[in-house]
């Protein structure tokens, strides 16, 4: 049977002739495209036309390869010498170099990510500031209630102590007296050894 020639070729749309010859397509597809191609003159000349292109790129490419033989140690040299170019990062220049690097590389990834990642992002960073303030606010709760039980058992040692008789109160306003004069005269020294 003789291909049709005459066809408007608004079906051969659909077929994908470079991709059958690439070996991309399903078989259902590959069946498909044959059976066009066998009923299509037009469909039929494309695919020898892109068939003649894809051997004459074949040959060039052969003819290439025999011209510009690999040494048998390519791979070998060229990881030694870019080994031995590797500099390290010794200077503050670099240092601030890789690290504005690696801040836009970080800032093209997030907005490659697009919005949802950027509100997934947000999201960890928000659960995990909450969490570090949980912690700090405990910590200080803690500390706060350490402090407030230790004035509690203070205040009831001075009131048991101290304010249970006329002697033990005469005693501790007599030891704050002398105490807050000591302290006025050892500033007053500090000062005239400054001043000198």
């Amino acid at each position: 049977m003789a291909p049709d020639t005459h066809k408007s070729g608004m079906d051969c749309a659909k077929f994908d002739i470079a991709a059958y010859l690439d070996g991309e397509l399903t078989p259902d597809q590959e069946f498909d495209i044959e059976s066009h191609i066998s009923g299509c003159g037009l469909c039929q000349t494309e695919y020898q036309l892109q068939k003649e292109i894809l051997f004459a790129i074949d040959s060039v490419v052969d003819d290439v390869n025999e011209l510009l033989e690999v040494p048998a140690e390519f791979a070998k040299v060229v990881t030694v010498k870019a080994e031995s170019n590797v500099s390290g990062i010794r200077t503050s220049s670099e240092r601030f170099r890789a690290v504005f690097a690696l801040a836009f590389l970080l800032f093209l990834t997030a907005i490659s990510l697009g919005t949802e990642a950027g509100a997934i992002a947000f999201a960890a960073s928000q659960n995990v500031l909450l969490k570090l303030i949980s912690v700090t606010g405990f910590f200080f709760h803690f500390i706060f209630e350490i402090g407030t039980g230790f004035g509690v058992v203070l205040r009831g040692l001075g009131q048991s102590l101290i304010f249970s008789s006329l002697a033990t109160l005469v005693a501790a306003v007599f030891v704050f007296a002398v105490s807050s004069l000591t302290l006025s005269r050892l500033i007053q020294r500090f000062n005239r050894s400054s001043k000198v």
